[in-house]
């Protein structure tokens, strides 16, 4: 499903995606995270079978430390 939805995202127009991002400085790391939510999700397979379904979403989270980016 989750590879599904990320093809998904680069056949898509920007514009039928939202994002929204923050960015955290704490206890030594740097934490951001990106989600893309799509609202139309007419393209998915099955969705019928999630009863109330509306849009479907991912987040990107990137940690960085002085030793190392995850």
């Amino acid at each position: 499903m989750f590879r599904l939805f990320l093809g998904h995202f680069q056949f898509r127009l920007t514009e039928d995606i939202e994002t929204f991002s923050t960015l955290e400085k704490n206890h030594g790391r740097i934490e951001a995270r990106k989600c893309y939510l799509i609202k139309d999700i007419d393209w998915l397979d099955n969705r019928e079978k999630w009863a109330g379904l509306r849009c479907v979403f991912a987040v990107k989270r990137t940690v960085e430390t002085k030793y190392k980016t995850t």
